[in-house]
């Protein structure tokens, strides 16, 4: 109730010259009202929009502007019939600033308003947006076309919003055409025919911008925009050729936008549309000279797994793995062994193994260590799904291979990070049968390097390993690495035999 003592200070804050100041106390402001009576609401914050509105000063009118909105379901019907006429004048101002505040609050006002005053508002709005020639005002249009398309009759966004639309659409600034190139999926959904039809026609025509970032904003659009359409053959055959242009853009960043979002496009066009429409230009990306755009595409491989089967990916889409495990860009090679467990799901175990499986374990002694790293998480992930037999049969020989490896060291510690990326999702026999050897074998090898990862994995196991396997199978390895010439190496050891560790039980060394 005493809530409207504090709107006189407030007043004189939200009138200052310093943005910052002012912004704070319209904030301030709007949470008061918030708490205040009907009765107060109507008698004191009324009053205060009034005398705002009416200063000479466009600071205040500003701050009336960015009131409006919030002081509307505090007041009676007849009042609010005044709140309007004075929103009217504000958008009139003079001043452009006040006119872009006005414009502003059109969003947050089209919200609470009674639904008798839209089509007032949706006059105001296009004849704001047609008699104006400031970018600032214009980049607000899109926003409030997408409030006022909520409210209004489909009759009235024909009148009202669609010429607004469409003088954006021709607009000279690029920053109003991104605004809109990014929003147009919002617009294409709550337009129907033929407002609906022009819109995408819109859409399409901004996909071939001649601004680059106008372009790429409405690639990163197109499954949003493909979404809202009901028809959706008719939209790709719409807008196929744009597409096909899209691949050979010049520009790496719009086609890096594109490829991030094609695949997406596969779950909602379905099996067919996606393979006589959409792989094509899948396959182009995947041959396109800049790593970036390779990189986006491979990351939502996943998708088109979802929609083709078995048969059509591995014609397509498996020799086209084949070539990107060769990519010289070591972040492709790492891409695709992310997605090796999606591909181990869809394709099954048999084809899994037979046409990815011996791809991916190559990269497992790749030159670039981040990309062994990820081939060893990749066999963890491979195993949680196709099980420990699968694992046995297909992998452990090949860690066997890499932990004898004589051309390179690397090579002999990534099969240690591999091992240790297994032993949580085996069973402790496999681990003592297939790995324990090979880690007693590389605690013994010339290289301190390798012996210091053999102590670190021999740790890490003993956790998981029961009290006599430890004691039977990896006491033996520290105490030999306690006597290491490595002062590393030497003291890992010890400290793993030491009791405070609570790993191994007392012993002497």
């Amino acid at each position: 109730e005493f809530a409207h003592h504090l709107l006189p200070c407030l007043e004189l804050l939200s009138i200052t010259d310093e943005a910052a100041v002012r912004d704070k106390a319209v904030e301030s402001l709007k949470k008061v009202v918030n708490e205040m009576s009907y009765e107060d609401a109507t008698a004191h914050f009324w009053a205060l929009i009034q005398r705002l509105a009416g200063r000479e000063w466009f600071t205040s009118r500003i701050a009336a502007c960015d009131l409006l909105p919030h002081c509307v379901e505090k007041l009676p019907i007849d009042r609010q019939a005044e709140l309007m006429s004075r929103y009217v004048e504000l958008c009139e101002d003079s001043v452009a600033m006040v006119r872009r505040s006005a414009l502003r609050a059109l969003k947050d006002l089209i919200a609470v308003v009674q639904p008798n005053n839209i089509e007032l508002l949706l006059s105001l709005f296009k004849s704001c947006m047609e008699g104006t020639d400031l970018i600032s005002l214009r980049t607000l249009a899109v926003e409030n076309s997408i409030a006022l398309g909520e409210k209004c009759t489909p009759q009235q966004f024909h009148d009202s919003v669609m010429p607004v639309v469409r003088s954006c659409q021709q607009d000279f600034s690029w920053r109003v055409r991104f605004t809109f190139a990014d929003n147009m999926h919002t617009l294409v959904g709550m337009a129907e025919d033929p407002d609906r039809g022009e819109l995408v026609r819109m859409y399409q025509e901004f996909l071939g911008d001649a601004e680059a970032d106008v372009r790429s904003a409405a690639a990163r659009r197109l499954p949003a925009v493909a979404k809202a359409i009901p028809d959706k053959e008719w939209f790709m055959t719409t807008i196929k050729e744009t597409l096909d242009t899209l691949v050979q853009d010049s520009a790496e960043h719009v086609r890096v936008s594109f490829a991030a979002v094609l695949l997406s496009l596969a779950p909602l066009m379905g099996q067919q549309t996606t393979v006589n429409e959409v792989l094509p230009v899948v396959l182009q990306l995947m041959r396109d000279e800049k790593a970036e755009v390779k990189l986006a595409l491979v990351g939502t491989l996943s998708e088109l797994s979802t929609v083709m089967g078995i048969e059509m990916l591995k014609q397509s889409l498996i020799p086209q793995i084949g070539e990107l495990i060769e990519d010289k860009q070591w972040r492709i090679r790492e891409a695709v062994l992310q997605n090796g467990p999606v591909l181990a799901r869809h394709l099954g175990e048999a084809s899994f193994t037979d046409d990815v499986c011996p791809l991916m374990l190559k990269l497992c002694m790749d030159t670039v260590s981040d990309v062994r790293l990820a081939a060893a998480q990749c066999l963890r992930q491979l195993t949680n799904i196709l099980g420990e037999p699968w694992m046995e049969v297909n992998v452990v020989n090949h860690v066997q291979e890499m932990a004898t490896n004589e051309s390179s060291y690397l090579i002999r510690i990534a099969a240690l990070n591999c091992i240790l990326e297994l032993h949580d999702v085996i069973s402790e026999n496999t681990v003592v049968k297939c790995f324990i050897p090979l880690i007693v074998n590389l605690a013994k090898d010339p290289v301190p390097n390798v012996r210091f990862n053999a102590n670190s994995v021999a740790l890490t196991l003993s956790k998981k390993l029961t009290e006599s396997c430890v004691q039977q199978h990896l006491r033996p390895v520290f105490v030999e690495l306690t006597q290491d010439p490595d002062v590393d190496v030497k003291y890992y050891a010890v400290e793993a035999l030491h009791p405070g560790t609570g790993v191994l039980a007392p012993a002497v060394v």
